[in-house]
């Protein structure tokens, strides 16, 4: 059921927890951890990356909320979500598998109760059971030594906050997605031969300046492209390869067609949300740097500087791309 939960709280599609808390700029992220085990007993956290001054009062009311209207999920909702848990499992390392085992949500390998395993795990769920952590150098705390340890610490109180985030949606097997039409003007593709499963490839054309910050605006207006594939059974990635930015998109023919046309929606008019949460993710970037080694950050910059991708481009217009599918 925590495998399912991690799913839940995971899902990038439009309308979802995760999604409508980045459209509020409340939150860029959310993770589930399991910080204590035993045979008779759990912790489970659930962590989110709180947007700067975000209220985490307010992020509690609209999780609270989506808990509420959890109630409803039906069995083949939540199978369907289970699916995609054991899909993205399966899709893991060998190494990673057993580390999911081990210390993550693996799931489970024989049938379970989905709607009896949910209404046990909500029923532990409930606002007066909650411990609540916020993590922030915004305030003033007293400074206190536990177990050695010195840490700067203080009781956590807030208001009582109504949630006014919009309806949120759980999907299932079948339910109808609206789909934009692709653009009039088209462009021959590239075939490439393969034995996989349908694919698409799209990059920057080569030489064209293409920077991190454009990346991370590309990467915030394709979340909720992503999490719509995942649901129809496809996938939606971007990544770096070499120092050439990257999208994959893989599925049947016809979900590849109306992703497409989903994503240049997505990438042609970004809400001023989805600028802002590319800015955070660009600036997350940078900082997760300063763990690196220095050598391979400056390998990670050296594409960059080459190309002179000093200043952010339009992803779409501005910014010639190239495609190659395989069939």
């Amino acid at each position: 059921m925590l495998a399912l939960f991690s799913q839940l709280l995971t899902d990038k599609a439009q309308h979802s927890l995760l999604a409508t808390l980045r459209d509020l700029n409340l939150c860029d992220d959310i993770s589930l951890l399991e910080p204590y085990r035993s045979p008779q007993q759990s912790l489970i956290s659930v962590q989110f990356d709180l947007c700067e001054s975000a209220s985490p009062a307010r992020v509690e009311a609209v999780f609270s909320h989506w808990l509420r209207q959890s109630a409803s999920l039906s069995h083949d909702a939540l199978a369907h979500y289970a699916r995609l848990a054991q899909r993205h499992f399966t899709q893991l390392s060998g190494l990673d598998r057993h580390r999911a085992r081990a210390f993550g949500f693996a799931p489970a390998e024989r049938s379970v109760n989905l709607l009896e395993g949910w209404r046990a795990l909500r029923a532990a769920m409930q606002p007066a059971a909650l411990t609540r952590l916020w993590v922030t150098p915004g305030v003033e705390v007293s400074r206190k030594t536990v177990q050695g340890f010195t840490l700067d610490t203080g009781e956590l109180s807030w208001p009582e906050v109504s949630c006014d985030a919009p309806q949120m949606t759980f999907y299932a097997p079948g339910q109808p997605l609206s789909l934009p039409a692709l653009p009039v003007e088209t462009a021959a593709l590239q075939w490439v031969n393969a034995s996989c499963a349908p694919l698409l490839l799209l990059n920057p054309q080569v030489g064209q300046p293409f920077s991190r910050r454009d990346a991370a605006m590309l990467e915030a207006a394709l979340q909720p492209v992503i999490g719509l594939c995942q649901h129809q059974g496809g996938e939606l990635s971007l990544t770096q390869r070499q120092g050439i930015w990257l999208i994959q998109l893989s599925g049947s023919a016809s979900l590849m067609q109306n992703r497409v046309a989903a994503m240049i929606e997505a990438l042609s008019s970004p809400s001023a949300a989805i600028i802002a949460q590319g800015d955070r993710l660009y600036r997350k970037a940078l900082r997760s740097e300063r763990a690196e080694i220095a050598i391979r950050v400056l390998l990670g910059r050296l594409p960059e500087v080459l190309s002179g991708a000093s200043q952010p481009q339009d992803v779409v217009d501005g910014s010639p791309w190239q495609a190659a599918t395989g069939d």
